[in-house]
């Protein structure tokens, strides 16, 4: 997902079945592209095949998709969820950000989207998904160049909405940087220095939670968009769709170097 909470394209791939093999493949050419990256979170549907894939990202946390743990709950839940490990279901126990992401439903949004699609020659396919990239590309490059705000229209009704529901909050200061908020249910401590708050939901998705919204308006703070985590910005999104997604010409216009590496189709005997 982009900074305006829309689906992003990364990569995606033909293979002959669902299969280990398949999955491996497909994840070490991802590797190839991204390289190791220590913030990378993989959030899966549970699927044995993927997590076995997944040694191809030795170094990221494999998540558990919501849907597969809500289906498993109807056997002693206390038991089986301190088996998988907090870090496995809670938000607040991962080890890196991933921004709110509990379930695998923009992958099948995708699904749904290209069922048609699907029933095509591969090279239809995958033409596809480029004419898809293409059109969502050029609308939201639109959108970024026509945008003065600060950050994206998604963070912006976050804060809208974090901001009407503090209102009756009250507010202690501790420190320079430390300051106590009550809410009545929950009480938060918002540090503005770390920009965390003991509540955790200033960490989930890079948003100030709604204890830190209080503490920003008691210091009158004008704007709160300066303390949103850089992925929401629209510097940042602009930046995102800054590349222009071409169309694929006819082989007969192909234009072939001197020298080409030769790559053979993958072995389809299925």
């Amino acid at each position: 997902m982009d900074g305006n909470n829309q689906i992003l394209f990364i990569a995606f791939g033909v293979g002959k079945t669902e299969s280990e093999e398949s999955w491996i493949w497909f994840l070490s050419r991802l590797k190839e592209c991204v390289g190791d990256m220590s913030s990378l979170a993989i959030i899966s549907d549970r699927d044995n095949l993927i997590e076995m894939a997944a040694k191809a990202y030795r170094e990221s946390d494999l998540k558990e998709s919501l849907g597969r743990l809500r289906r498993a709950l109807n056997d002693d839940c206390q038991t089986w969820l301190d088996r998988i490990g907090n870090e496995r279901w809670a938000r607040l126990c991962f080890s890196v950000v991933q921004y709110n992401t509990m379930t695998t439903n923009s992958v099948e949004f995708i699904n749904a989207l290209s069922r048609d699609a699907r029933k095509l020659p591969i090279t239809m396919l995958i033409d596809f998904f480029r004419a898809t990239m293409q059109q969502w590309w050029c609308q939201r490059r639109n959108v970024g160049a026509e945008s003065k705000k600060d950050v994206t229209e998604y963070a912006e009704k976050v804060i809208d909405k974090r901001i009407n529901k503090s209102a009756a909050f009250r507010v202690y200061r501790i420190d320079q940087i430390r300051y106590e908020v009550t809410d009545q249910m929950k009480n938060g401590i918002a540090n503005l220095e770390s920009r965390y708050c003991t509540c955790g939901k200033w960490k989930l998705p890079g948003i100030p939670c709604t204890h830190a919204m209080t503490v920003f308006k008691e210091l009158r703070y004008q704007h709160c968009s300066a303390w949103v985590s850089s992925y929401f910005r629209m510097e940042t999104y602009r930046s995102t769709y800054v590349e222009v997604v071409f169309h694929v010409p006819v082989p007969a216009e192909y234009k072939e170097p001197n020298e080409v590496m030769v790559v053979l189709p993958p072995l389809m005997d299925k």
